[in-house]
């Protein structure tokens, strides 16, 4: 089940090629691909075409959104509660698979 806020704004949502990780539809290697390159990404290093651009970015962000840690974090934060939906997925495909391989019943695998 998905939450949508009190403003409508349902969070980030991680669309892959394989599926929405939120929602534990993306492959694992895909998952933690990603995670691996959020955990060290810095969204004040990100480059723009133009300095004037890349200025005007900087100056919303810190009077905004509270600059880039709180940014980082937040970001960093929707990501772990998306990739807990993706690890989710995997241990009941696990499951299923184990489970049919013992000859009990199990639902569907994903």
């Amino acid at each position: 089940q998905h939450n949508m806020g009190r403003d409508g704004f349902w969070g980030v949502q991680f669309c892959t090629s394989s599926g929405i990780l939120n929602r534990g539809e993306a492959s694992s290697e895909i998952s933690l691909n990603i995670g691996k390159r959020l955990a060290t990404l810095r969204l004040e290093d990100a480059k723009a075409s133009c300095l004037a651009d890349k200025q005007m970015i900087h100056a919303l962000v810190d009077t905004d959104m509270g600059g880039f840690e709180k940014v980082n974090g937040q970001l960093r934060a929707q990501f772990a509660s998306a990739l807990s939906a993706s690890q989710e997925a995997v241990f009941h495909d696990f499951e299923v698979i184990r489970s049919s391989l013992e000859g009990g019943r199990a639902s569907p695998v994903h």
